[in-house]
């Protein structure tokens, strides 16, 4: 037997224990997909981006910084990454989010901070701003 038939065969035997330890997970996340076990570049941008999560999300963090987690994918997508987001806050894990959507800054944050040209203009728990007053204020105008 050749080194390389060897290696071949660990190769196998390991993308096999990936593709079991990967099954959980890919039900846990949300992640759908038409074939059984497509590359992840196969996948729809949403299951795309639910397995980028997945994979950091294995690492148990401490701190973990989003930015635009939900841009450009779908409802369905944008709500199980909503749902990941709050089980990781949930676990004690410190959610710093960055994000243009005013809506998603409203469900996702416990706090909001309003940057405009490198600094903070405005700092506010989310239960004391509204939706209009936050867009108004990254806006860079005043709240009515």
């Amino acid at each position: 037997m050749l080194a390389d038939d060897r290696f071949a065969r660990r190769r196998v035997h390991r993308r096999g224990a990936l593709t079991r330890r990967a099954a959980p997970l890919r039900r846990s996340y949300g992640v759908v997909s038409l074939a059984g076990n497509p590359p992840v570049s196969a996948l729809s941008g949403g299951n795309q981006q639910k397995v980028l999560l997945a994979k950091w999300l294995q690492t148990e963090p401490v701190a973990c910084f989003l930015e635009d987690p939900t841009n450009g994918v779908d409802i369905a997508a944008m709500a199980d990454i909503h749902t990941l987001v709050d089980d990781l806050a949930s676990r004690g894990t410190a959610v710093l989010l960055a994000s243009s959507s005013a809506e998603e800054v409203m469900r996702l944050a416990d706090r909001v901070v309003v940057v405009s040209a490198g600094r903070a203009v405005a700092e506010h728990d989310i239960t004391a701003i509204t939706h209009d007053e936050l867009v108004a204020t990254a806006l860079g105008g005043q709240p009515q």
